[in-house]
């Protein structure tokens, strides 16, 4: 008989419940009675369970906003079984049921992780392609449609995001709903120590182990020979038998980071299938030979590594190789990056702590690239001529402490145009860099750049005193604004008429942001000197988050009557200065916005208002 695992938890009124349900669900529209009828007989199935609630929430965002699709919902024969596997609550076995096959599988594999384990999108991606999960569609790549299956998982609730995280990286997985992902995988994964899985009557085909206590890799995890992931969350582990991988023709995916090994063996070269392995914070000081011999790798992890002083050529014949993660020794970095000069058909690079000056040569040719991130290159003087990059897609660039200055060389200088096809670019944790010097390079400029540009991202830039509006105004396409940090920034203004979403948090300096035309969202936080919002016509959403905020700002009062939702989050005495029926926030500016929404910062106090139908929910007590 398997453990029945006891989960206390505080039950929700129905009405509490439908407030969590249909904010899940719509966050802002109003809706018809007959649905909002169905949906308090929804909520009431759930009995008060929050994450029952949350996870039938996540479904009724897949559907139409139908009395008749959400009847189907209520109406569903599993709310009415018997024979649930291992009591799974009917709600979440409901949300699991109406997943896309793709899914499911997904969704199952991550039953490997432990419990509160912090699932980052881009790495669950890379296991999910590696087992073969994942199908090509269109255009986009490998990584972009499963880390799409990621967000649908998040959407639907399944996945619980991670407040540390921004961009919905970073996600958890709530006990009840892993438990089920567990029982749904039906003995094909396993999680936990090495004599739990001697003892299992099961055939598992992907383990992870967590084990303190062990060092040595057991013969004994593959003895029905069917292994396809091997995930060791073993601190201890120093040795792999030399034969294991002899027996091990199936695996997919192997990761070793973590542990304690110098060495891998010669057999690993048996692995042919294998499509994953991760070796990052190793002892491992050499790569074998027989590593070129895995020609179907796909993703390579190998950071931190202090005591790597050889990295095989072998490398370079891993044509199937998609992603590399390298990090080496500070004395021989640039002499290694020179000689590993990926295969052409490299998809995705990441470069994470190199010491050299100069990038290598062969960063900026690399005709099939779409991804490259940048990390803690500290030591970089100039950002690399990028812009030439036929394919690339995505650029990160976080930690490069030594830049100063970017001007056209970025964009491959005196060649004309830049960045074909780039869609995001990620800036992060740039310390020094103070300016962005292109007008008159802009001026000469005839072919198109950034035609594809959507999303830009700026986080920890704060000696960055303006963003070069010149530049963006070429980018005719970008539509989302993200800026964090950036502590000199004083205006954002005529900077490109094409956005549609910003989020500008912690720019103490801001103080204007103005001529934004296609602007609909926008999310601030603490810019305590904002002072000028004007010729945002189309600003629709608008969230404010201050909690040292002492009143509502006076620009608010010009934009009431063309706001369809206002978001507060701000201190618990403010909070109830607006819901004051005689005070000024409330006459001047609650009253006027279709909708609001506001939160008290450190407290449960929060309040709803709706002016269509006049309707106002609080649960402050002076309210």
């Amino acid at each position: 008989m398997s453990a029945i695992h006891i989960h206390s938890v505080n039950l929700l009124s129905d009405d509490d419940g439908w407030i969590i349900l249909s904010k899940t669900v719509f966050g802002k529209e109003s809706i018809e009675e007959s649905v909002k009828d169905t949906g308090k007989k929804i909520v009431e199935k759930c009995h008060g369970l929050p994450i029952a609630i949350k996870t039938i929430a996540g479904i009724l965002r897949t559907k139409d906003v139908t009395a008749k699709e959400w009847e189907k919902v209520l109406d569903n024969e599993v709310w009415y079984f018997k024979d649930i596997p291992n009591r799974i609550l009917p709600a979440l076995y409901l949300s699991y049921q109406d997943l896309p096959s793709h899914l499911k599988q997904c969704f199952t594999y991550c039953s490997l992780f432990p419990k509160d384990w912090v699932l980052l999108r881009r790495f669950v991606a890379q296991f999910w392609i590696s087992e073969g999960f994942v199908s090509g569609r269109g255009h986009s790549s490998l990584e972009e449609i499963a880390e799409d299956y990621f967000r649908e998982l998040v959407k639907r609730c399944l996945f619980k995001i991670d407040p540390y995280y921004y961009d919905e990286y970073g996600c958890t997985m709530h006990d009840l709903v892993r438990e089920m992902a567990i029982s749904l995988a039906n003995g094909e994964c396993y999680c936990g120590n090495l004599e739990g899985l001697v003892n299992t009557s099961t055939k598992p085909r992907r383990i992870s182990l967590v084990d303190d206590a062990i060092k040595m890799i057991p013969k004994a995890i593959n003895v029905h020979g069917i292994l396809r992931t091997i995930i060791c969350q073993i601190p201890q582990l120093e040795n792999i038998p030399e034969d294991l991988f002899y027996k091990l023709k199936r695996l997919r995916a192997l990761c070793l980071s973590d542990t304690q090994i110098k060495a891998l063996p010669n057999s690993i070269g048996n692995l042919t299938f294998l499509r994953y392995l991760d070796i990052s914070r190793t002892r491992i000081k050499e790569l074998p030979e027989s590593v070129a011999l895995l020609v179907n790798l796909q993703f390579m992890l190998i950071q931190e590594c202090e005591h790597l002083h050889n990295l095989h050529n072998g490398i370079v014949m891993l044509h199937k190789l998609r992603s590399l993660d390298l990090e080496e020794d500070k004395e021989r970095i640039e002499q290694v990056f020179e000689e590993l000069c990926p295969p052409s058909c490299i998809e995705k690079l990441e470069i994470n702590g190199f010491f050299g000056q100069e990038s290598p040569s062969w960063l900026t040719y690399l005709p099939n690239l779409r991804r490259l991130d940048l990390i803690r290159c500290k030591s970089f003087q100039h950002l690399p001529s990028l812009g030439q990059l036929p394919q690339l897609n995505y650029l990160g660039i976080k930690g490069a402490t030594s830049i100063v200055n970017a001007g056209p060389e970025f964009f491959g200088g005196s060649t004309k145009g830049g960045f074909p096809k780039l869609e995001k670019m990620h800036i992060r944790n740039m310390p020094n860099w103070e300016s962005w010097q292109l007008t008159e390079w802009l001026a000469n400029e005839e072919t198109p750049l950034l035609p594809c540009f959507k999303e830009l991202t700026l986080d920890g830039c704060p000696k960055l005193e303006s963003i070069p509006g010149c530049l963006f105004q070429h980018a005719t396409s970008l539509e989302e604004l993200y800026i964090y940090q950036a502590n000199c920034l004083s205006t954002l203004t005529d900077f490109s008429a094409s956005i549609k979403k910003a989020q500008i948090w912690d720019c103490p300096r801001l103080e204007a942001i103005s001529n934004l035309h296609k602007l609909a969202d926008l999310n601030l936080k603490k810019c305590p000197k904002l002072k000028k919002m004007d010729n945002l016509s189309s600003l629709k959403h608008l969230s404010l988050l201050d909690e040292k905020m002492e009143d509502l700002p006076d620009w608010l009062q010009g934009i009431t009557t063309q706001l369809q939702r206002l978001e507060l989050r701000i201190s618990p005495e403010l909070l109830r200065r607006c819901v004051h029926r005689d005070g000024p926030e409330w006459t001047k500016i609650i009253k006027h916005i279709s909708h609001v929404e506001g939160f008290a910062h450190g407290s449960f106090e929060e309040f709803s208002y709706i002016k269509s139908s006049n309707y106002f929910h609080s649960n402050l007590t002076d309210a």
